[in-house]
């Protein structure tokens, strides 16, 4: 893509990023999100870590779905279990301790935290999603204590407490929690709001009245994504929108039209709250697919925002992410940062 158009740019760090956007073309930063990170086969694993940082990578996730040399994964879907238990098996230098089955016990190994050291010299994002709690505060304690707050970030996620009991079975630790919102906002660092179809909890105690106006009363909606726009905001948090599309992950549905509140419990109550939508609100080409479509497609995502502005919801926040995301970037740089109230 970089090298057969004129609009996608590759870009290593945030001054370059901001001149490819200055230029009107789309700055794009490689990141790696992988099972098997640096594996011993493919050579040393800092000779790896420099070759893809030489290709461009800039942002790396020290686990995936099993735990790596570096890190423990966090548990979520039970099926990446037993595969996360046959690797150690074959990989007898790879941990797995099954704990309690919700939370990964097994954290940071002496290589995670040589990984760590080396793409802070390198002043690369550390990216927390998919890594056990354990891991994360062993991170934050790392870039608290020996880097003055070094930026961490997590790209794909949705917070926790939000959850309803079966994506709480579902996903586990995968989540953003209130004490992991503190490891991100200390740092400087922001969230990717995970654009999927899950219903949510009330962010508002009071489902008549949540806050800014925004009823949750569609279930697998835009309704739905702003109970946990308003959860992270609450945490002081910066956003950015996380569609995870390479994830096989289904997007939030519309609020119109037969497919509208696709995560309703019952057929009854979904045709309830569809009713409840009223009539579609009038915008953009965009929006207008987007009120019978939902997310059916990556070119939508900005008819999400208006939406959500149509309902009330404050999108100053998410407006702003791009020039968020080069801050924090910019951060990483910054040789004169202070970890963050």
């Amino acid at each position: 893509m970089h090298e057969n158009t004129d609009w996608y740019r590759i870009v290593r760090d945030p001054w370059e990023a901001r001149r490819v956007t200055a230029a009107g073309q789309l700055p794009v930063v490689l990141a790696i999100e992988a099972d098997h990170l640096f594996p011993h086969g493919d050579g040393p694993w800092k000779q790896q870590l420099h070759d893809f940082y030489a290709m461009g990578v800039r942002s790396i996730q020290l686990a995936h779905q099993v735990n790596t040399h570096f890190s423990g994964a966090a548990f979520h879907r039970d099926l990446f279990k037993p595969m996360g238990q046959i690797k150690s098996l074959f990989k007898p230098e790879i941990s797995f301790d099954a704990g309690d089955g919700f939370n990964n016990p097994v954290g940071l190994s002496p290589l995670g935290y040589e990984l760590l050291e080396e793409m802070i010299r390198l002043n690369m994002l550390i990216d927390l999603s998919h890594l056990s709690i354990v891991a994360q505060r062993q991170i934050y304690a790392y870039v608290r204590d020996k880097h003055n707050g070094y930026p961490l970030y997590n790209s794909h996620t949705r917070y926790g407490p939000l959850l309803t009991s079966a994506g709480t079975k579902e996903l586990k630790e995968f989540v953003t929690t209130p004490e992991t919102a503190v490891f991100i906002r200390r740092t400087g660092g922001m969230v990717g709001l995970r654009t999927g179809e899950n219903p949510m909890k009330d962010f508002n105690s009071q489902a008549d009245q949540a806050l800014d106006g925004i009823l949750n009363n569609c279930d697998g909606s835009s309704r739905s994504l702003a109970q946990m726009y308003q959860a992270f905001a609450s945490h002081g948090l910066s956003i950015a929108l996380a569609s995870d599309f390479n994830g096989f992950i289904s997007q939030a549905g519309p609020r119109y039209g037969e497919e509208a509140c696709p995560n309703a419990p019952t057929a009854e109550q979904r045709a309830v709250q569809r009713a409840a939508q009223g009539k579609a609100p009038q915008g953009s080409p965009l929006l207008a697919e987007f009120n019978t479509r939902g997310i059916a497609h990556m070119g939508l995502l900005p008819a999400l925002i208006e939406d959500w502005k149509a309902t009330g919801l404050n999108t100053h926040n998410v407006d702003h992410s791009a020039e968020t995301f080069l801050q924090m970037w910019e951060r990483a740089y910054d040789s004169e940062r202070q970890l963050l109230p």
